[in-house]
């Protein structure tokens, strides 16, 4: 049986294979999907999370689980990207957003300061713009922070992309 989040799991591993990305799942749940992927000689995790909105910003919520998990990483596992999946209701003029972990941070401070807050990232696509913006817990739609559109250029680089 196929349940909703597989659909939008699932444009994200078409986008992969049509740039002959193929992913191996390391981790499955209904709030998140952890994938492995190989472009050339470089291995990387990527962690992804969807979410559905009928306007143009997205609402990615973080667990208390989630938050712990992030504080508890290694070095290592500071280098993998995070993938929001930005689905419209009605399914068209969604959008992939990708953040390193220190954007991840930069929007959704996860340390004791926000312990009692939900903590959040959002996704901004504005008209005619080049950029989608994110933000959240920790920082203002004003001060957001401008993503490429083009995800297949950070997947595709032989490194990870620099810390904000």
């Amino acid at each position: 049986m196929l349940n909703k989040y597989d659909y939008y799991y699932g444009a994200f591993l078409s986008k992969l294979v049509s740039m002959q990305i193929v992913p191996a799942l390391i981790e499955e749940s209904k709030e998140r999907r952890v994938y492995q992927l190989e472009t050339g000689s470089n291995r990387m995790k990527v962690y992804s999370k969807y979410a559905t909105s009928s306007t143009n910003t997205w609402n990615f919520r973080f667990s208390d689980e989630e938050r712990e998990r992030l504080l508890q990483w290694s070095d290592e596992e500071r280098h993998q990207l995070f993938v929001l999946i930005c689905s419209k209701k009605d399914l068209l003029g969604g959008e992939i957003a990708i953040l390193t972990f220190d954007q991840l941070l930069a929007c959704m401070d996860v340390r004791e300061k926000y312990k009692e807050a939900s903590c959040r990232v959002a996704i901004r696509k504005k008209k005619h713009s080049p950029f989608l913006y994110a933000y959240g817990t920790s920082r203002s739609l004003d001060d957001a922070l401008p993503l490429t559109r083009n995800f297949a250029d950070l997947l595709l680089h032989t490194s990870i992309p620099e810390p904000v």
